[in-house]
């Protein structure tokens, strides 16, 4: 859980249940059903699954925190996330719902800063994890992969970005 703070590590309730060789398949199956990896063949996913970590993770864990420096880019395989934004007087705010086959984290690897917001378990979920580190090394070891999976992040974040565009014109009406 090299992603995960070593404070939020010793205290997690989400478990390890797979990573790379052994249950590359299974991951593969994972990513082939992600909206971000979508246009990934299944060597290219078979490839991935390698650098990916699988986790459960009960309701109510939190998987990222608000402010803290864990990048991670996950995907949400089974369950439900909902994600947080620090308001005014500490307060939490919902704004969004993560549904499976989502992703999110990838602006902290893509920019190193720290997590824009807090992403908990809803319900009980299965997430796919890639450190930062993976995340680099993945790059650096096959420019082909690396270069569609930089490719498919920018087109989700060009996306969002459109979509929050539309949003914030709603409301300056």
């Amino acid at each position: 859980m090299a992603a995960i703070s070593a404070a939020k590590a010793e205290n997690s309730d989400m478990v390890l249940i797979g990573a790379g060789g052994s249950y590359s398949a299974r991951i593969c199956d994972y990513i082939a059903n992600s909206t971000l990896l979508s246009e990934l063949t299944y060597d290219d996913a078979m490839l991935m699954a390698g650098w990916v970590e699988a986790y459960e993770v009960p309701k109510g864990v939190e998987i990222i925190t608000e402010g803290e420096r864990s990048p991670c880019l996950c995907i949400l395989s089974e369950g439900k996330l909902a994600v947080f934004k620090e308001a005014a007087r500490n307060q939490r705010k919902k704004i969004a719902s993560i549904l499976p086959g989502r992703s999110f984290g990838e602006i902290s690897v893509i920019d190193g800063l720290p997590n824009s917001a807090t992403v908990v378990a809803s319900e009980n979920s299965i997430i796919l994890l890639i450190t930062a580190d993976n995340f680099k090394q993945l790059i650096a070891n096959n420019s082909v992969l690396g270069n569609k999976l930089l490719h498919s992040i920018a087109k989700m974040l060009s996306l969002r970005l459109r979509q929050t565009t539309g949003q914030l014109a709603d409301y300056l009406d």
